[in-house]
């Protein structure tokens, strides 16, 4: 396997050949939410500032074992050919609040590790969150382009963090659905499409044995990588404690999901230190965390608030 300096040159090298004389295309450094940066690959047009930007360390962890350097190619190109209206779009949004009004939406990201960005742009806490806001250009089967909102934006448009958080909650959910579905429903098929069959079946079988003493559901979005903003959508634990007939231990382990399990009186913290410390070990490895702590909801009160805040540890 090639290493990722070799990588990320091939596929710069691949894509400014395709796209030549239609696109700028460079290698750029973007913010990951885990704090520090990551090498993005940024595609624009001549004269438009916002573009599409492809975290190449997402695809090499894929590459080789589960997809080939064509199969990179043609992933990144179907989504930069899906996506050009949305560039040419995006001049217009920037300067007019009504054109962008229906596209705004938010996402939770963790506020520690994020400080330094928070500094410019509009936020809200949510816990030891933070609820940030971005305009959705484009989406598609294959991804989605998008403008973070930021507080130039916010006072060239004349309007505060609350108007936008109040828009936002009426979009967000309209543009990404919630998804509810049972881990071990997730981890079948996460081994159904793995080539990789042998060497995980031993720790698929351990995970849905031990699922049948304690059942997770993951909660998150239809086509989003953004997918524990379900958490703060109005409504949804109240959804999930009413189908468990059960108050509710919610598990914000990473930007893209949202873990949750009927909470139990006989169980403690070490109870469900080992199960997520099982889980994240063998078949669903938190890699962007989004919250260290650990929350309860109660399904009488309707309300959300730490059962352990500084988490399992």
């Amino acid at each position: 396997m090639i290493t990722f300096n070799k990588f990320k040159e091939t596929v710069l090298d691949k894509m400014t050949e395709r796209y030549k004389g239609k696109y700028k295309v460079c290698l750029i450094d973007v913010p990951k939410n885990t704090g520090g940066t990551e090498v993005g690959l940024n595609i624009t047009k001549e004269n438009i500032e916002d573009g599409i930007v492809f975290r190449l360390e997402d695809y090499y962890k894929y590459y080789d074992t589960d997809i080939s350097m064509e199969e990179v190619i043609v992933d990144i190109s179907n989504i930069i050919d899906e996506n050009s209206e949305g560039m040419e779009e995006s001049g217009e949004i920037r300067e007019d609040f009504n054109t962008a009004k229906g596209r705004i939406v938010y996402r939770l990201i963790n506020k520690k590790l994020n400080n330094e960005w928070l500094k410019g742009v509009p936020y809200r806490d949510f816990f030891d969150m933070a609820v940030v806001y971005y305009i959705l250009l484009n989406k598609s089967e294959h991804g989605q382009m998008s403008i973070d909102i930021t507080n130039e934006y916010m006072e060239k448009w004349g309007v505060d963090e609350e108007e936008l958080y109040n828009i936002a909650k009426e979009n967000t959910p309209k543009l990404y659905p919630c998804r509810v579905e049972s881990v071990r429903d997730i981890v079948r098929k996460i081994h159904e499409n793995s080539k990789r069959k042998d060497e995980e079946w031993q720790q698929v079988e351990r995970y849905l044995k031990e699922d049948e003493d304690y059942p997770l559901y993951e909660l998150d979005q239809e086509d989003s990588i953004n997918g524990a903003t379900t958490l703060i959508y109005q409504g949804v634990l109240k959804m999930m404690a009413d189908m468990l007939e059960s108050d509710l231990i919610i598990f914000p382990v990473t930007i893209c999901e949202v873990l949750i399990a009927p909470y139990k009186e006989d169980m403690g913290a070490s109870d469900y230190k080992r199960l997520m410390k099982h889980l994240s070990d063998t078949v669903l490895p938190f890699e962007e965390v989004l919250s260290k702590g650990v929350f309860r909801y109660s399904r009488e009160d309707d309300y959300l608030d730490y059962t352990w805040p500084d988490g399992l540890s």
